[in-house]
This record gives C-alpha cells, structure tokens and sequence, in this order.
C-alpha cells in the first residue's frame, strides 16, 4: 500500500511538473529528399520573459506523429537541436522609437528524415504540447490551452509522388508597438513552383494540462482553440481597425491599439494546377507593448469649440526640444510660434487646421495637427426660484439666459412627472410637478455649429400634509389644547367647529376653550389658501376634569341574622369598570350585588369604580360585622391592672380576646357587643370602691382621685351580650401593682 501511494505521488508530481505555460506557437514544414525520404523540420517558440514564472525551457525531444487516413503510421521521436536554441532579435530598425526590453522569445529547431511510402491518402504530421503561456489575452484560459502544429504531405495521385511544403521566408516578430502601424512579410519559399494563398487561420489545440506531452500525439480532426469575446481567428489581435494579410504576398499590417499578447494563426496553402494540395500553418503568440517615441507631437483637443475666438493651445507632446506651431490662417503668414503652448486669437469664426512640429529638422522630427474649430460663444445660464404652490401641484418658474447671439435656439426638458416634457422658449412659463421628488432640468442653447447644455437638480419638497394629534386627554375641562403634527408648511387655520367664524386660529399649535361641554368636530388647513393645501379633521369629546360622580347604595342585614345577607348598589354617573371586593375572596364586576357570607365576623368590602377616558379610579371602603351567637369565652376580665400612668393596663373594664391586636374593626370595643351593663368592685373586706352606676364604664385604680394601695381587689360585673337573651354574671379578684 505505501508503494502504490508513492507511486501515486510520484506520478502526479511528474505530471504537474511537465505541465508548462510557456508555449509561443510553432510550425512544421518538410522537403522531399527523394527515394520516398523527407526531412521534417519542426520549429517551436518558447515564452522566456517574467511571464514564463516556471522558466521552463524546451524538451529534449519531440514526438512528431504521421497519420494516414487518420490512423496513426508511425510516431518518431526528435531530439533537440541544441546548436538551434537561439533568441530572436528585437526590432531595431526605428531609431526614433524606445521598445521595451522585457520582451523575450526563443525557438529550437527538432529535425529528422524519415521514409514514407507514396500513399493515395497522403499523410498528416502532427506535434502536440501544452501549454500555452497564461498572459494570453485572445483566448479564454490560455494556461490550459495547448498546441497542435500541422502540415501534411498530399496524396501520390496529385503530385506524383513529390512535394516539398513552402517554407516561411523570415521570422515571426518579437514584438508590436501599440499605436504604431505594423508591417511583416509572412511570404514562403515555394521549391515546387506551386501557387501560395496566405490567409488567417484557427489555431489548434493540442494535448492538456493533464497530459502536457502527447506522445504520440492525437491524430485528426484536431479541436479549435477558443477565443475571448470580441476576438476570432480572422480578427484575432486589438486594433481600430482589423488586422490583414494579402493572400498573394503574404504581407501582413495593422496598428495594434491594447498591450498584450495575441494568440495567432497564419496559414499558407499550396495549390497545384489550380487544386489544393496542402498547407502548413503558423501558430505564434504577437506581443503588443507600449513603445515610447523619441519625440511626440502632441496637441490637446480643443476642450470647447464655442467658446470664442480665442484659444488658449496646450502642449502634450514629449522630448519636444523645440517647437513650431503653425495655426492654419491661410491668408496669413504670421500665424506661427514658436512658444511651448501658445495662445492665438483667431481673425474670426471658423474651422483651422493647426500643425504642430517638434524637433524641427532632426532625425526623429515628429509633426501632428488637430482641428480647431471657434465660433461666437454660448453660455447658457438658468434662473429657477424656489417651488411653489399652484395649478394644483408644486410650481417652478423656470428663466434661461446666459451668451447667445440672435438667431440661436433654445431647449429645455423637464425630467419627471411635470406638465411639460419640453420647450423651446427662452421662458417656458410655470411648470407644475404632480409628485415631490428630485428631478432633472436642461436648458440648452444651439446653432448650425454650436451645442452648449446645463443641467440643474431641483428638488420638488412634499406637497403641505395636515395631520393633528388624536385626542389624549378629554378631561382637561373647557379649555382644549391642540397639537399640530402637520408637516412641508407653516401656514395653518383651525376652525374648533363651532357655528360662525369667531372660532377660528392661525396658530400653529392653538388652546381653545369651549363654553360648554360636549363633543366637536375640528379641521386643521395646512398650506391654507394655495393650490396645494391639505385638510384633517379630528373629534374631541370637551369634558370635565372629573366628571364621575361617585355614589353607591350599601345595606346589611341584621348581625345576628342565621344567614346574613348583604345587598350593595353602585348608582354613580357611568363608568367602564365597577368592582366590589367582599372581603372574603369573592369578587364582582357587575354594578349590583347580593352576597352572603359563610361564617361570622369582621369585613371590609371595597368598591372600585375606572372612568377610562379620563383615566380616573375611584375607591371606598366599608366595614361590616356578622355575629350569628355570643362571644362567649372571647369576653375576658383583667387579672391585674397598674394604674401608673403608662398606659399600658391602666384600667379595669371587661374586654374581648385580641381587642388590642386589631380584632375588632377601627372605633369598635367590647361595648359595642354588650348591654345592660354593670361592673362593681370591692375591697378585701367587700367594701364597694366603684360601681358603674355612675355612668363610667371601667375602674381607673383611684378613690376619690387617690390611687389605691397594692394589694388584691374583687369584681362583679353582669351584661347581655350580643345576639344573646340571657345575663351573664362574672366575679373575681384581681392585682393593682403601681410601681
């Protein structure tokens, strides 16, 4: 298993590293030896500037495949011909132009002999390698693209057995200047006399980037390579306007307009006696650079030419040791310079040719013109007042003006939904806008020779939007505070929708106060008295501050009563929410109540009445007592008191278990719970010290205002209690401590 991944490893590193994007291009011719021997001749191009980043370099050998009727006869194998690997030369022929030095291009020649039998097919030859270099721009994923390069050696029965293939008289170029013309003669040396046609062509691809070496190649039909949008294989190279090459001669021209590198074909067929018999072609990569002239004329565009007469001229040119300028006046001779930029004012209006020379007289002189033409000036200028309300929108009033000369035109256009599209009046009138927005105005002046056009933003605001705020608090009494949420104006009228015009108010946020209460229908006017007002309505309900009236209705049946019965009536002005809490866990939401409580003893309902409107809560509270028997042992009697001014069991009285802890309701005690009541108390040797014969109801501990010595005391005492026929009797003795 680890042998096999190795393996695996190896293969693939094998793969990529065969894999190349360094090929230029090549082509392959052959001569007839005789005694059916040929010598093939195989040239291939390699990529050895920076852009060739593997810096791959030739193979040491080519598998050259020959096929007939498409099967594959045999496959030889090339050796490199070391002595052949040379780099083409760089154009030098201009001395007035500076080429860049980046550019680098190598062939090698692969050269064998080979014996092959006349056929009645003929052979095709084909070496295939890939891949081309990345920096191609013509064609779509270059790395991956490789080459096929073709030629075939025709049928026995056209030739007669012999035929040599046309051989290409010069090299391909190294490089092209972009925005220079080009010129390059592709012409082929015909040893068999035969007639050549030259001519573009598709170059093929070949191989891959998985098989980068096809050996043997793939026979035919070969695959096209594919080109870029807006290149093809008859206009394969950037330029205004399409490269061509002479079918008779050969020569190729153009000017190349991008920096780059162009994938190329060119193809060379060899007719005899009229008929076709073969072709080889030339798959070659063109460099197109930016190569920088010795000196350049260089005159800027004329930036306006209907700004006057006067021109002010602007230099561009490069490594201008002198200048000659030269302004087109033809009845006059003294309209030159000699000045870098120049200015010139013209005799009048019209069109000129004016020329340009730098470095007069030297090697690498340079001469351009330009074109200038100067007409009376115009200047269009736009008056546009802030929007404003009319014809049921938002109005502008639009003025043109500016520099004119009589007999110009004017034209306006107006972007959006406006109630004109066009005019071509210098006051167009109103121009009303149905929609607010940012919108587009030009204005516009024109003759036969001059367009001049501006071009204003105007913002059209939101039309007026009434809106006033919903009423939030009606129980303010009469006077009514008014909020404006109104919005795109400051002008307003209210009308607080009373009967007449004395109700009235051009404030932004009014008070009013009403004379009575009740509910009124108000109208709020934003933008009054303009095409574009907006109105709202809102109703308020004018109310008291307060205007609940509180009453109920409670009765309770007798506290003795077996089954004690409670009846409770709310009977106040109308409200949203009535509540009675019993007291015992039961409540009602209903304005009526009857409830019957389950056992004895002490309550307190709670009525709770809500007025939402005004957001108003109402209380009461009432304490009730249902005693269906006698307290019986809740009545107690002290056993001690210390009449010691304290206050704490001061008196001597009866009272009931956990009085003093709130038991009984706020204002209640035991008196509340008995009748026919008597208390006497006696001293040890039963002399009467207090009997509540008097009307005093308890003992404070004195005789005669004297408090009386610490010792122990006796009671008697008899009541009726509550919800009870029969007397009660209790006596005792108690303590009277006075420390």
């Amino acid at each position: 298993m680890k042998a096999a991944t190795l393996f695996t490893l190896a293969f693939i590193l094998g793969v990529f590293s065969a894999q190349a994007t360094h090929l230029v291009g090549g082509e392959m011719t052959y001569e007839y030896l005789g005694n059916d021997e040929y010598r093939i001749t195989l040239m291939v191009y390699r990529d050895c500037s920076p852009d060739n980043t593997n810096e791959t370099g030739f193979d040491d050998d080519a598998a050259i495949g020959i096929f007939e009727n498409g099967a594959l006869f045999t496959s030889v194998s090339v050796p490199i011909d070391t002595e052949s690997v040379a780099e083409l030369p760089t154009p030098d022929d201009d001395p007035c132009i500076i080429v860049p030095t980046s550019v680098c291009i190598e062939r090698a020649l692969y050269v064998v002999n080979v014996v092959l039998p006349p056929s009645e097919f003929g052979y095709s030859l084909a070496y295939q390698r890939c891949c081309r270099t990345p920096a191609i721009i013509n064609l779509v994923l270059p790395e991956d693209t490789g080459n096929t390069i073709l030629t075939n050696i025709p049928a026995s029965t056209l030739v007669n057995g012999t035929n040599s293939s046309p051989v290409f008289g010069s090299l391909p170029p190294v490089l092209l200047c972009a925005n220079f013309p080009f010129q390059m003669d592709h012409s082929a040396v015909e040893s068999d006399g035969d007639s050549l046609n030259y001519k573009f062509c598709n170059p093929f691809h070949g191989a891959s980037p998985y098989n980068p070496v096809a050996d043997p190649p793939e026979g035919p039909p070969y695959t096209n390579v594919t080109w870029e949008l807006g290149f093809n294989w008859d206009d394969p190279i950037a330029s205004a306007m399409p490269f061509t090459i002479n079918p008779s001669t050969g020569l190729l021209e153009g000017t190349p307009t991008q920096p780059g590198k162009y994938a190329v074909g060119i193809c060379v067929e060899e007719y005899r006696n009229g008929v076709f018999i073969a072709s080889i072609i030339r798959d070659f990569m063109y460099n197109v650079v930016e190569c920088v002239p010795v000196a350049l004329a260089v005159i800027e565009t004329q930036p306006d030419p209907c700004s006057g007469t006067f021109v002010q001229f602007i230099n561009n040119s490069i490594n201008a040791e002198t200048v000659f300028w030269d302004f087109g006046v033809a009845e006059l001779e003294s309209d030159t310079s000699d000045i870098l930029e120049p200015s010139y004012d013209f005799p009048g209006p019209g069109e000129f040719v004016v020329t340009l020379i730098v470095n007069e007289g030297d090697v690498c002189e340079d001469e351009t013109t330009a074109t200038f033409a100067t007409w009376p000036p115009l200047v269009p200028t736009t008056t546009i007042p802030s929007p404003f309300c009319a014809g049921g929108g938002m109005a502008i009033d639009p003025l043109g003006g500016g520099t004119f000369q009589n007999g110009d035109q004017f034209g306006w256009t107006f972007d959006g939904p406006a109630s004109m599209e066009e005019s071509d009046l210098l006051d167009p009138g109103i121009v009303v806008y149905s929609e607010s927005g940012e919108y587009e105005i030009t204005f516009q002046i024109f003759n036969d020779n001059c367009l001049e056009i501006i071009t204003e933003m105007i913002v059209i605001p939101q039309f007026p939007v009434a809106a006033i705020q919903e009423q939030n608090a009606p129980c303010t009494g009469l006077t009514f505070d008014f909020i404006n949420e109104s919005f795109n104006t400051s002008n307003y009228w209210w009308d607080f929708g009373l009967p007449g015009w004395d109700d009235t108010s051009n404030e932004e946020n009014p008070s009013y106060t009403y004379e009575d209460y009740g509910i009124y229908n108000v109208l709020l006017v934003a933008g009054p008295e303009s095409d574009c007002a907006d109105t709202a309505f809102v109703q308020i309900s004018v109310t008291p501050e307060n205007p609940v009236v509180f009453a109920y209705n409670f009765e309770t049946g007798d506290p003795c009563d077996s089954i004690p019965l409670t009846i409770g009536q709310y009977i106040g002005s109308e409200v949203d929410f009535v509540q009675w809490n019993m007291g015992d866990g039961t409540i009602y939401e209903t304005n009526d109540v009857e409830h019957f409580y389950d056992s004895q003893g002490f309550y307190t309902v709670q009525l709770e009445i809500h007025y939402d409107l005004c957001d108003i809560i109402e209380m009461a509270e009432i304490d009730i007592y249902y005693q269906t028997a006698g307290l019986g042992d809740l009545i107690r009697m002290p056993n001690v008191i210390s009449p010691n001014q304290d206050h704490l069991n001061e008196r001597f009285r009866p009272f009931i278990l956990g009085e003093s802890q709130g038991f009984l309701p706020d204002g209640r005690d035991i008196y509340d719970y008995i009748s026919n009541y008597h208390l006497q108390i006696f001293n040890r040797w039963g002399i009467e010290l207090f009997s509540s014969d008097a009307g005093i109801l308890w003992w404070d501990g004195t005789i005669s205002g004297e408090v009386v010595k610490e010792g122990t005391y006796y009671y008697m005492v008899q009541f009726q209690e509550q919800c009870s026929n029969e007397m009660t009797q209790l006596s005792g003795s108690f303590e009277v401590l006075v420390k």
